[in-house]
């Protein structure tokens, strides 16, 4: 069996090494350029599972495309309340939250007070 990524070496990636090790099973890696190339395969039937972020995987779950297994918060998603937690399935070493901070080029806008950016 096999698994797809948004990328070697992302948390992607590293959440089936995770459970490779957990379940003592050997699913091979797939990476792509990143979620939707993935997802497309996957949702295509040409590699059988992922590991995803809830936003881009949501409207194929809600239109029936993907099923989800677990997730991977120390608590059940709002956005899918009836998907367990890895932790309730046995595997607590799969729990991850993903920190995503935005980067600009040096010539971006400044920031405003307000939270908004501003034209130099």
């Amino acid at each position: 069996m096999s698994y797809a990524s948004y990328s070697a070496g992302t948390m992607s990636h590293v959440m089936g090494l995770h459970l490779n090790k957990a379940a003592g099973i050997d699913m091979k890696h797939v990476g792509y350029k990143g979620s939707p190339p993935a997802l497309a395969d996957v949702v295509g039937g040409h590699v059988p599972l992922m590991f995803d972020g809830i936003p881009t995987s949501l409207p194929m779950i809600k239109a029936g495309r993907v099923v989800p297994y677990a997730v991977s918060l120390p608590h059940r998603s709002p956005l899918l309340p009836n998907v367990p937690t890895f932790n309730e399935l046995g595997y607590p070493q799969n729990e991850a939250m993903v920190w995503i901070g935005l980067w600009v080029t040096p010539n971006a806008p400044r920031r405003r007070k307000s939270g908004c950016a501003q034209p130099r």
